[in-house]
């Protein structure tokens, strides 16, 4: 599935063959909830994850050390190595790849507002109400890709509206599972990116797990004229979620053709 061209760049250096992953630290939280000091450790520490995706298994491995988590991914075809760098807030400041560099913006609140990739011509920024983000904006340079617009209900995204310049505007449905999602915050994002791209970082990491996003705009289940680098986004995205001992494993069940899983382990 196509991803929205202003990810591309952002995500280039985490992407091998068909597996594209963003990979944050989940030490960091947007919450209001007290920090725990940088050097302890907790059972968000995670020590690896495991993603399989069309058959092939490929492994992240975390390395903990006071402000900085060292990342290696080992995909199919050579190592790949991350850098995650915090500040004394315990806040992710910027992930460095080799010239690949994001930043990370952050309100007087402490807040994340805002990501940078690069030379500044990509960004990701967050609007917020109430401590809830309502908005999602996607830029490069100063044009507005994607624009995500989200409905709450206690402190949960219920229904998020997507404007988007290179496919039609849709509405989703989200609906969650009573599981702490180990990832929330937006913080280790090993979901499939289309899938993030179709939703926006709040539906996926969230609190808890996504369960299931059902498109309910009235173009939901008309035929959309075929263009050249258009692919129809999913109308019912599904995901389950098993929990047993110090593994975590995630599976979208709802596109067969994809079959995309994913092990934490910590």
């Amino acid at each position: 599935m196509m991803l929205h061209n202003f990810l591309k760049p952002l995500l280039a250096f985490f992407t091998y063959t068909a597996l594209i992953v963003l990979v944050f630290s989940c030490r960091e939280k947007t919450s209001s909830k007290p920090q725990k000091p940088v050097d302890s450790k907790s059972h968000t520490d995670i020590s690896k994850i495991e993603i399989n995706e069309f058959g092939k298994t490929s492994t992240l491995s975390f390395n903990y050390d006071k402000n900085i988590v060292n990342v290696e991914m080992q995909p199919a075809k050579g190592n790949i190595d991350v850098r995650l760098e915090f500040n004394d807030q315990n806040r992710l400041q910027e992930v460095i790849s080799g010239k690949s560099r994001i930043q990370y913006l952050y309100d007087a609140n402490g807040r994340k507002i805002g990501m940078i990739s690069g030379n500044g011509s990509q960004q990701v920024m967050f609007e917020y109400e109430a401590g809830n983000i309502v908005a999602q904006h996607n830029f490069i340079g100063r044009d507005t890709v994607t624009s995500y617009y989200y409905e709450y209900l206690d402190d949960r995204p219920t229904k998020v509206r997507i404007e988007s310049k290179n496919q039609e505007d849709r509405t989703y449905t989200l609906y969650y599972l009573s599981k702490e999602n180990t990832l929330s915050g937006f913080n280790e994002m090993v979901f499939p990116s289309e899938i993030v791209n179709q939703l926006g970082f709040p539906a996926m990491y969230g609190e808890t797990y996504l369960r299931r996003a059902r498109r309910t705009d009235d173009q939901a289940n008309k035929d959309q004229p075929l263009t050249e680098d258009y692919m129809p986004p999913l109308n019912d995205i599904i995901f389950t979620v098993y929990k047993s001992g110090n593994q975590e494993t995630l599976k979208l069940v709802s596109d067969g053709s994809r079959q995309w899983n994913a092990k934490i382990l910590w």
